[in-house]
C-alpha cells in the first residue's frame, strides 16, 4: 500500500489476497453476488467460487456469474454437516438466515416472510471439490448468525485459508448466532490475525453497530 493510496476496509482485503497469492475466492453467503462483484471492481483477477442456497438470489447470482469465465456460482447452504435446512427467508434476502432474527433487529426487509428448505453441505466438502490442491485460498463468510455452524464444518478449509473474512455480531441479531467475543478468540488461536474491522448493519435511530466485517489474515 503506498503512501498516497487511501486506508479503507476494501484496499486491506485486496492487498491480503495480493500479499498471499490469493487464487481463489470461496464467496459463502452470496446472495445476488455482491461481494464477488466487489473483488472485481476492486482488481481481483482469480477464481472465485460463490455460494447461495436460495433460488431468487441464487438465479442472480447465476446471471452475474454467467458473464465472467473465472466465476462460478453453486447453490447450496453451509452447515456442520450435509443434509437440508429450513430458512428464515426474509423480505430483503441479505437478511435471511437459518436463524430466526432476534428482536432487537430493526432493519429494512429484516422481518421473515417464508420457510424455505434448502440443500446442505460443508464448506470441507465444497473446498475439497472446488479448490486446487496447489491453489491459494481466502474465504468470505457472511451466514447471518450461522457462522459457527458452517466453521464447525471447515477444519480442513481453515487450514488451507490464507485470508479470512466474516461478519461477526455485536449483539444478538439472530436467535442463538455467536458474537464476536466467541469467533474472535477461536479464529486468534487457529492463527489468524486481525487486519481489518469494518462496522455492518446499524440501528435506524440510535446508530448503535449490530456486527462488523472482520479481515483476518495467516502470518506471511
Amino acid at each position: 500500500m503506498t503512501s498516497g493510496e487511501p486506508r479503507t476496509h476494501a484496499s486491506s482485503r485486496l492487498h491480503a489476497l495480493r500479499r498471499h497469492g490469493v487464487d481463489v475466492v470461496l464467496d459463502i453467503g452470496a446472495n445476488a453476488g455482491q461481494y464477488a462483484t466487489a473483488l472485481r471492481h476492486d482488481g481481483f483477477s482469480g477464481r472465485i467460487v460463490s455460494v447461495e442456497p436460495l433460488d431468487e438470489a441464487f438465479a442472480e447470482l447465476s446471471s452475474a456469474a454467467a458473464r465472467d469465465p473465472s466465476w462460478t456460482a453453486v447453490q447450496a447452504a453451509m452447515a456442520a454437516a450435509p443434509g437440508t435446512l429450513d430458512m428464515h427467508v426474509t423480505s430483503d434476502s441479505r437478511c435471511s438466515s437459518v436463524l430466526r432474527p432476534a428482536a432487537i433487529v430493526a432493519l429494512p426487509g429484516g422481518s421473515p416472510v417464508a420457510l424455505a428448505t434448502v440443500t446442505a453441505r460443508t464448506l470441507d466438502d465444497l473446498s475439497d471439490e472446488v479448490v486446487g490442491a496447489a491453489e491459494h485460498l481466502a474465504v468470505k463468510l457472511d451466514a447471518q448468525g450461522y457462522e459457527r455452524e458452517i466453521l464447525a464444518g471447515a477444519a480442513i478449509t481453515l487450514v488451507r485459508a490464507r485470508v479470512l473474512e466474516l461478519e461477526m455480531a455485536l449483539v444478538t441479531t439472530y436467535e442463538g448466532a455467536p458474537l464476536i467475543a466467541e469467533l474472535l478468540p477461536a479464529l486468534s488461536a487457529q492463527g489468524f490475525s486481525v487486519i481489518s474491522i469494518e462496522p455492518g448493519h446499524r440501528d435506524r435511530t440510535t446508530g448503535q453497530v449490530y456486527d462488523v466485517d472482520v479481515l483476518m489474515e495467516r502470518p506471511v
